[in-house]
């Protein structure tokens, strides 16, 4: 098999392992909520909307979707900053600290069953080669600088 043929090969594999496919742990939590609450409940108990984008690396019109639908769940509060009237902070309500501690939770028992099933030496290598799949993948000059 030529190289051309691996690579064509791989990025067939690829495309095949289709994350996005797997059930969400929790019905009804957009992409990015998950991570929204972990990270707060994790890290921070109150963060503005603009770091949150800038720590996600989306858009922040992306963040304010997210924040509104939270805030309509009853998951997050926003109120506006004493010391700037533009920035907008973000702080878990009781009910989106209870869903940060379950998806903590969750993500734990994931973690511990795949060190269960996988061992951690091959997770180590697998990490290990994703931060190098990652390091390519950054010095890779952007295929198409035109508009389709």
């Amino acid at each position: 098999m030529t190289k051309e043929e691996k690579a064509l090969d791989y990025f067939n594999q690829f495309r095949e392992c289709k994350f996005s496919s797997l059930q969400k742990p929790f019905t009804g939590a957009d992409s990015g909520m998950g991570f929204i609450l972990v990270y707060m409940y994790h890290h921070i108990k109150e963060v503005s909307q603009k770091e949150l984008a800038e720590k996600m690396n989306v858009s922040k019109a992306r963040i304010t979707s997210l924040i509104k639908k939270m805030e309509e769940r009853g998951l997050v509060n926003r109120k506006t900053s004493m010391e700037d009237e533009r920035v907008n902070i973000i702080s878990l309500t009781d009910k989106g600290n209870e869903f940060g501690e379950k998806m903590v939770q969750y993500s734990l028992k994931i973690v511990m069953r795949l060190i269960d099933e996988i061992g951690t030496d091959e997770i180590d290598r697998f990490i290990t080669t994703l931060f190098k799949i990652k390091d390519v993948l950054v010095d890779v000059t952007p295929c198409c600088n035109e508009e389709v």
